[in-house]
């Protein structure tokens, strides 16, 4: 089982309800897109020194995180009744061959 949490996640009310805007709608369009495709995950060399000892590359490579991580985050990996905490230190797009894939950088322990 994989646990995602979001550390210091700060929000600011809606000032005034309006209808969205096309902008908006076309983000939203875009972040249901991004929400389809799965970001590639990189580990730090701590990361995976914890991770062979461990044997999590089972989980990492079933690991489904999205646009929507951001720097901070925690993602926890349950194997054998044991929690690994992972914090996101790091997000890349990468653009080849006209598509961008995320990459988000995992670092152990998470700090």
């Amino acid at each position: 089982m994989t646990i995602f949490e979001r550390r210091l996640a700060m929000t600011k009310p809606p000032i005034v309800s309006s209808p969205p805007t096309i902008n908006e709608e076309f983000d939203r369009g875009r972040a249901a897109e991004a929400r389809d495709h799965s970001a590639t995950i990189a580990l730090t060399a701590s990361a995976r020194r914890h991770a062979d000892r461990h044997a999590l590359a089972e989980h990492f490579s079933e690991l489904r995180l999205g646009a929507e991580v951001a720097n901070g985050d925690l993602v926890s990996i349950e194997a054998a009744d044991t929690r690994h905490d992972f914090a996101v230190i790091r997000r890349r797009w990468i653009a080849r061959d006209g598509a961008s894939v995320l990459e988000l950088t995992l670092d152990h322990p998470a700090r």
